[in-house]
């Protein structure tokens, strides 16, 4: 391609939680690469011109129908721990799309009621669709209960396969029924950022039969890289010689069940009566919390929300390991920053966190849920972290390098523009 394709992506927001980063990295790639790129929020923060966002009054707007669709979620109880959307109602994201100038939509996460499941037959371009969870082939869940061994996204949702953990308005079950009503002709070529969300989608009863490609979300290995672990410490004022480890959500973790903090603060017991506690430090990125002060059994600090790269990459360079009880990722992005900085993770053998760690090679996959062998993963990285270090940073260069990944976006948007 000449490097004048016009690419408009879409996605709720420009800051906070991985489809925001992988959209705002692909964005900044494709402009760094001469190709005209922007991205439709529903409310702008940063100055750059090519992040727009919808008028204030249709935000102000959307905000009340948020709230709306807060309460009608609540009218369904269930047990799954992932968060849930509805796409009942959308904004004037319809309207700017349809008017842009752009070859093709890239939509990302346009939940928070910016589209509606209506809206998406209604764009009149070229579509890509990059999934970061499985809301899109399920009902209004955004991953299945993987606890409870939710198959309905694949034998498709009726009142007699509803788990018997679920109470209430069965609004998973309309939902996917209204998505299968409007998506009927559906014109989106999808892509997913793991082999795992791949065999979801192409197992969905939904969306199973829809062209999908696998293609690996974008990660700036220049500044994700290896520093000196004294040196990160200092600049954080990180005073011990004691091993560190490191966790981090951007939302509230007590709020977030996915990210696993009941698992942690298992594990954290766990660990604490087999190696000595004096001999741990905890660092915490994200939302502060004040149940670590009152459940840790190490002594930790605490961060708080970091959203500048560079920082964030120092912060992982500070740790010797990365622990990520996610019960479901689709990719896990804080995991691979974490491997590119050279830092080793822990994590369940689950969801798309298989692609990115290497079981004692990058890091170690424990056993599903299991806190023995997820404490038993941390030992180990502690324990051989010289020998994983540098085989972190060599398994995300070939794997995951920005030219590795920014190619097969540029190959999907050439395939799908020659196509009437």
């Amino acid at each position: 391609m000449d490097g004048k394709l016009s690419i408009l992506h879409v996605n709720a927001t420009e800051v906070g939680g991985g489809a925001a980063v992988a959209c705002n990295r692909l964005h900044k790639a494709l402009i760094s690469n001469g190709y005209d790129s922007q991205i439709l929020v529903l409310k702008k923060y940063d100055q750059d011109d090519s992040i727009i966002s919808i008028s204030v009054g249709s935000y102000q707007f959307n905000l009340l129908k948020r709230k709306i669709a807060s309460l009608i979620l609540k009218l369904q109880r269930n047990s799954n721990p992932i968060s849930h959307s509805l796409g009942f109602f959308s904004t004037e994201a319809l309207k700017v799309i349809n008017n842009s100038d752009a070859d093709v939509i890239h939509l990302h996460w346009i939940n928070g009621e910016m589209l509606s499941i209506s809206d998406i037959n209604k764009i009149r371009k070229k579509i890509i669709w990059s999934l970061h969870d499985s809301w899109v082939f399920c009902g209004t869940e955004h991953h299945p209960d993987v606890l409870n061994n939710d198959n309905r996204f694949i034998i498709g949702y009726n009142k007699n396969n509803r788990l018997n953990s679920s109470r209430g308005l069965d609004l998973d079950k309309l939902i996917w029924h209204l998505k299968r009503l409007h998506w009927k002709s559906l014109n989106v070529y999808f892509t997913v950022p793991s082999k795992w969300e791949f065999e979801m989608f192409k197992s969905s009863k939904l969306l199973g039969h829809m062209p999908c490609k696998v293609i690996p979300n974008l990660i700036d290995t220049n500044i994700f890289k290896p520093i000196d672990k004294n040196f990160a410490k200092g600049l954080f004022g990180i005073k011990t010689n004691k091993k560190i480890l490191i966790f981090g959500a951007a939302k509230d973790p007590d709020k977030d069940k996915n990210k696993g903090f009941g698992l942690l603060l298992e594990s954290m017991q766990k660990l604490s009566t087999i190696i000595n506690p004096d001999s741990i430090h905890i660092i915490v990125f994200g939302t502060k919390n004040k149940i670590f002060s009152d459940n840790f059994p190490f002594s930790y600090s605490c961060v708080g929300s970091i959203r500048d790269e560079s920082s964030m990459a120092l912060i992982y360079n500070c740790g010797n390991v990365l622990l990520t009880p996610s019960l479901v990722e689709s990719f896990g992005y804080t995991s691979l920053e974490a491997i590119s900085c050279g830092t080793p993770v822990v994590a369940f053998d689950t969801s798309g966190l298989r692609d990115i760690i290497l079981h004692k090679t990058n890091g170690y996959l424990a056993k599903s849920y299991d806190i023995d062998d997820f404490v038993e993963g941390i030992i180990y990285l502690l324990e051989n972290e010289n020998k994983l270090s540098s085989m972190c940073r060599k398994s995300v260069i070939e794997r995951f390098s920005i030219d590795v990944t920014l190619q097969k976006y540029l190959d999907l948007y050439e395939d799908i523009t020659k196509k009437i």
